[in-house]
């Protein structure tokens, strides 16, 4: 028998949806994902600070790798701790069966390694690191818990604001020196973040390209050397090059990487529907 979060919480439907939580079954695989797009056009207030504490964290990492000299300098290694991320012991909402994963340390140092090679080329956009992640063919579900991992706070004020408007059973929970009302699970008594359904989708906005999204559309000399490698638009990029092919042809013309986060940012994204059951 499939039990959704409004059974497990012992709420309505009607009011989760209305207070924007994704009511997911909780013992199978939800086929979400967390999408860091989201917090660009966010209109749940805890995720419009979460959108602020996303972009300091990747400005700081993006400033260490700005003065690492090394790949063993403690600038360098401080970026590779921060994106190296364990199970946190924690539920989230839309993934209690399967969990939240982060990358595994092999799956950060690309993704830094990568980024610092386009921050030396001048990309210094805060976006440049999920992005990044694509190229390293990272899965979405473990660049969704680089995203979690940073935004935790603002989801804890989430899950607590939730929390006491249902009047949804809770207890305390201390992280990172503040305490928290959350529920917890029956079975293992973890906590239990609920995540806004404006924050995920089905397919994160990076991982998805349109036909009009075209390659280097300002720049007629990168565009005439890089379309017979990768095509018109980055859908067909993407659809047809393995992504290490991709992230060689933007090394070799890193001006494609602002392209690609002007894009980004003006992407409508692909958000849940309350309808959608996955």
């Amino acid at each position: 028998m499939s039990t959704k979060l409004a059974d497990l919480l012992s709420v309505s439907p009607e009011s989760l949806e209305r207070s924007g939580v994704f009511n997911a079954f909780v013992n199978r695989d939800s086929l979400v994902y967390i999408d860091p797009h989201a917090l660009l056009k966010a209109k749940t207030p805890e995720l419009q600070q979460a959108g602020h504490r996303f972009r300091r964290y990747f400005s700081g990492l993006i400033r260490l790798l700005q003065v690492s000299g090394r790949s063993d300098d403690v600038f360098y290694s401080e970026v590779l701790t921060e994106l190296r991320t364990a199970d946190l012991g924690f539920h989230f909402s839309h993934a209690i069966s399967r969990g939240v994963c982060g990358m595994k340390p092999d799956m950060g140092a690309g993704v830094t390694a990568t980024a610092r090679k386009f921050i030396r080329a001048g990309v210094t956009e805060a976006e440049l690191f999920p992005l990044v992640a694509v190229l390293e063919g990272v899965e979405m579900k473990r660049a969704g818990g680089m995203i979690a991992k940073i935004i935790l706070p603002n989801l804890f004020e989430y899950t607590q604001r939730v929390v006491q408007e249902l009047n949804i059973e809770s207890g305390l929970f201390r992280y990172a020196g503040k305490s928290w009302q959350v529920p917890f699970h029956p079975l293992d008594s973890k906590p239990i973040i609920l995540m806004p359904m404006e924050l995920l989708s089905l397919k994160p906005a990076a991982y998805d390209w349109r036909q009009d999204e075209l390659i280097s559309e300002d720049n007629d000399l990168v565009r005439m050397m890089v379309v017979p490698q990768l095509g018109e638009n980055w859908k067909a990029a993407f659809d047809n090059c393995f992504p290490s092919v991709i992230k060689k042809v933007m090394l070799l013309h890193p001006s494609l990487m602002n392209d690609m986060i002007r894009l980004y940012r003006a992407k409508p994204g692909n958000p849940l529907l309350p309808s959608m059951v996955v």
